[in-house]
């Protein structure tokens, strides 16, 4: 089997590359919104007596009972860890796009064309840093 030579500025394995992971930071951002709503949702059904006398807290849907303080030190401190994760991930995504523009004005020797930034990934997140930017509101 003949080895072949992995070129880093091949466009289309590039373009490849955004793609899967504008899919993957898509799905990552809708987990990270459905958690967050059930974090509200468990949140928002604790009652002013239920706080008084430290009674468990029940998740909704999974009918389990938590330690009312257990549930309000680790909720938080879960959100904002899959907060980092989900910013972490659009960092990289940032990283893919702007590395495919400079592949893209090597092999085009133009500055950054306009015409290529359109076969992004049609998410916000995606197209911002490709400097191809939804229109304004």
């Amino acid at each position: 089997m003949a080895d072949k030579a992995i070129d880093p500025f091949d466009v289309a394995a590039l373009e490849k590359s955004l793609n899967d992971s504008a899919t993957r930071v898509s799905t990552i951002w809708v987990s990270f919104l459905i958690f967050s709503l059930y974090l509200l949702t468990a949140a928002a059904t604790v009652t002013h007596r239920q706080l008084l006398l430290a009674e468990p807290v029940k998740l909704p849907v999974l009918n389990i009972d938590l330690p009312l303080v257990g549930f309000f030190f680790l909720a938080p401190i879960l959100f904002v860890i899959l907060h980092a994760y989900v910013l972490i991930q659009v960092i990289l995504l940032s990283c893919t796009a702007t590395w495919r523009l400079r592949c893209l004005a090597r092999t085009a020797s133009l500055a950054l064309p306009r015409a290529a930034t359109t076969r992004a990934p049609d998410t916000g997140y995606a197209k911002r840093p490709t400097g191809n930017r939804p229109p304004a509101q």
